[in-house]
């Protein structure tokens, strides 16, 4: 049985259009909503082998860890229930977390799975450093506290623009303005500011056991759309086709993303007016139905492949 966690309703459409081809391959599996909980009913152990129950507290039926044969966590987090009282339930989390913890790590040791519960707190700074350090290019980038320090960064840069450094908030990226550096008081909380690079066209990948899904955005052709994508233009959309990335990129970002120990997420790369690749970030939950159905991926199949049959 596949062990499905699902985060929003954002990630619905994705989960359910993967649990078609789950269907198609004839795999069983369960879903648990974010927030959903599980009841926990006995953890077993000897010297061979271990395993826990739990009440799945929508059917009310009993799931055992040996019949997961893979997970998936989409966003969401597993959350345990422990006894009839949920005020006891909630004092148990407040005061001791230690099955919960265990229960987590032993469901996320199943292999195949795809991503982590701690994926979810990926480090963007980090990120970037290792990126640099295997040899990938990114933009110039300065997180401070001093307007002198952002001063001297919008001199050395054409134009700067700033975004969240925090992956659990989805800011847009903006530009910052000379008017926006003045604004700023002498000393402030942290903010992450980055040098603006001319782009011919941006690339958003999905990566998923060493394979590769890129496809171009020609974000750059719109003003609403040439700072962040994402602040999307419906009426006349972006152009979104497939693109074969050069293979010793594809080598370095399958080695970013096992150096990060995640083995599925999306990343976002511009191509810019010198000709160069620049790596952005990684996210571990990105979406990929942008990538998949205007470049007939079928990323859907793909990770219902694996998550069925295990990694290649």
């Amino acid at each position: 049985m596949i062990f499905i966690s699902s985060g929003n309703s954002i990630d619905e459409v994705n989960i359910i259009n993967v649990i078609d081809w789950l269907y198609l391959f004839d795999v069983s599996w369960m879903k648990i909503n974010h927030g959903n909980r599980l009841k926990f009913k006995k953890i077993k152990l000897d010297s061979a082998n271990y395993d826990f129950c739990f009440e799945d507290s929508r059917t009310k039926s009993n799931v055992y860890l040996s019949d997961i044969s893979s997970y998936w966590i989409r966003n969401g987090n597993i959350y345990l229930e422990f006894g009839s009282d949920i005020l006891e339930a909630s004092h148990f989390e407040n005061t001791d977390s230690v099955l919960n913890n265990f229960v987590v790590g032993a469901i996320e040791d199943i292999k195949p799975h795809i991503n982590k519960q701690r994926d979810k707190n990926t480090n963007k700074i980090a990120n970037l450093l290792k990126a640099q350090q295997i040899g990938i290019k990114i933009p110039k980038t300065l997180i401070t506290c001093s307007k002198d320090d952002v001063l001297t960064f919008a001199n050395e840069n054409k134009r700067i623009i700033t975004k969240s450094y925090n992956n659990q908030v989805n800011h847009l990226t903006t530009f910052f303005s000379e008017k926006d550096i003045f604004d700023l008081p002498v000393i402030f909380k942290p903010k992450f500011f980055q040098e603006y690079i001319d782009k011919l066209f941006e690339i958003r990948v999905f990566y998923i056991d060493r394979k590769i899904f890129a496809s171009a955005i020609f974000s750059q052709n719109d003003n609403r759309t040439k700072i962040d994508f994402r602040n999307y233009n419906y009426d006349v959309p972006n152009r979104t086709p497939p693109f074969k990335m050069p293979d010793k990129l594809v080598a370095k970002l399958i080695d970013l993303m096992q150096l990060l120990d995640i083995n599925c997420g999306s990343l976002d790369i511009l191509y810019s007016v010198n000709k160069e690749f620049v790596f952005l970030e990684v996210n571990p939950m990105g979406q990929f139905t942008q990538v998949s159905v205007p470049c007939n991926y079928f990323i859907e199949r793909e990770i219902a492949s694996y998550l069925s049959k295990g990694p290649n």
